[in-house]
């Protein structure tokens, strides 16, 4: 027990531990603050976000019926412009500026973000909001001294920052009930919001193995799509998985690559190999990198989970991943949105016991620290191309998850730019097995372990054992 201390306080070292911290600070920051920050703070993000969990408090994870659909809806409708009308009442700005009811702040609404969209488009291009009447090229969108000085104080939208009741209204009436072209009238239905997308027409669907087009049926059948979950926001946080677990695989190569090649450099091995006790040196420094690349896994995603889902995510634990705000990506998991992040969580941990494997078996091997660099940057470009695919959407059968290349395109009102994932295939659109994400992690994890059995079984030929 006291070499297997040891050798973890190796790994542990202050240097290699701190030089491991501020990357995970510096690329949590970089690659990990969409769902965390972007989607709760920003608006259209976040108040798609509040609308969702505003649902469930009136309906639970799923909507079971079509009298349920229509009185949460009216009954947040009326809960919004409620709350919008009580604050005009109270502000006298609003009267200054001529509103005196809901609708008349739903007419500056528009002005205001027509009148910054015109800077955005094309001549001639056409453009509607929400439910707002569509944006008209002949029309004047320029405020007047007062009605700036309403926008600029944050009274209609609510500020750059937080969720909004305006934004909110707009979003449950356009998403609920009048952007939905098959309908007509622009009324939903119950059956017709559980089958969106099922004319399967999009270029996702194309060329789908007969068992997807039948998992597909079976879940606009069964009213799977009736989950209440921001599914138009779900292609942002899958697309932080792939980020997570590398950043997981690429703290692990600084914490375990430096130390065996150190050993072979100082000739620390050719000494372990004079004595009984050196001898198993070799198994006790696997058992000492597995456990701490286990506990580090284990502490990163965990840590990444705690965090995202105390900015508000826990309301949807409960739902499904089949949602109706969402018909672009589908997955096979029949599950709720708790168990998917247990799921995929064990699936990274697997990953990164894998890669533990991986970077411990390469790094004793190289005898230097050149031949280390030449060793592992080779292993981690693979590594990193895999992860990336592998965890682009777990079970997804189809999926506009992002790519690692993404378009950056500006959003009137927020001074920010939004990340707007491009459509690439999932990996069963690739390698059509169900769930082939989860064999792909135990594929890795056996590959791990059968190069540390060669590792191993290298040892003992080298000493003569046979």
């Amino acid at each position: 027990m006291s070499v297997y201390i040891h050798e973890v306080k190796k790994i542990l070292r202050p240097v290699p531990l701190l030089a491991s911290l501020v990357f995970v600070a510096v690329y949590s920051f970089m690659f990990l603050g969409i769902p965390i920050d972007y989607l709760t703070n920003v608006h259209q993000s976040c108040d798609h976000v509040s609308v969702c969990e505003d649902l469930i408090g009136l309906c639970g994870p799923t909507i079971e019926s079509e009298g349920e659909l229509e009185g949460a809806v009216k009954t947040l409708s009326e809960r919004y412009v409620g709350e919008l009308e009580e604050g005009i009442r109270k502000e006298p700005l609003f009267w200054e500026a001529g509103i005196r009811d809901f609708t008349g702040l739903q007419a500056l609404a528009r002005k205001i973000y027509y009148g910054e969209m015109r800077e955005v488009l094309q001549e001639g291009e056409e453009f509607q909001l929400y439910d707002y009447a569509p944006f008209d090229w002949g029309e004047d969108y320029t405020l007047s001294r007062v009605e700036r000085e309403v926008d600029e104080k944050g009274l209609v939208f609510g500020g750059r920052n937080g969720a909004s009741t305006l934004i909110k209204y707009s979003i449950l009436n356009s998403y609920m009930q009048a952007s939905y072209g098959p309908f007509g009238n622009g009324q939903v239905t119950y059956e017709n919001l559980g089958r969106m997308g099922e004319d399967f027409k999009g270029p996702l669907y194309k060329e789908l193995p007969e068992a997807a087009r039948v998992r597909l049926r079976a879940i606009f059948d069964n009213g799977e799509m009736m989950n209440v979950l921001p599914g138009r926001f779900m292609p942002y946080i899958k697309m932080t998985y792939s980020y997570l677990v590398v950043m997981v695989f690429l703290s692990l190569c600084i914490l375990i690559a430096p130390i065996a090649a150190k050993d072979n450099k100082c000739g620390i091995v050719a000494l372990q190999h004079a004595s009984k006790t050196g001898r198993r040196a070799l198994g006790i420094q696997l058992a000492a990198a597995s456990s701490v690349g286990l506990v580090v896994a284990v502490l990163e995603v965990g840590t990444f989970w705690l965090v995202f889902l105390a900015k508000g995510w826990s309301a949807f634990l409960g739902s499904g991943l089949n949602t109706f705000n969402n018909t672009d990506s589908i997955s096979w998991f029949a599950g709720n949105y708790g168990q998917y992040i247990l799921i995929v969580s064990i699936m990274m941990v697997v990953a990164a016991l894998a890669a533990t494997l991986a970077i411990f078996t390469v790094s004793k091997l190289c005898g230097n620290y050149i031949s280390l660099i030449l060793s592992v940057v080779p292993m981690v470009v693979v590594l990193v191309a895999l992860f990336f695919q592998v965890f682009r959407g777990p079970f997804d059968m189809v999926g506009d998850v992002a790519s690692s290349r993404y378009e950056r395109i500006p959003i009137p009102l927020l001074d920010v730019f939004a990340v707007h994932p491009r459509a690439v295939p999932s990996l069963y659109q690739r390698i059509p097995i169900p769930y082939v994400e989860a064999y792909a992690c135990a594929a890795l994890l056996l590959v791990g372990v059968a190069m540390v059995g060669a590792l191993l079984g290298k040892q003992k030929r080298t000493e003569g054992y046979g």
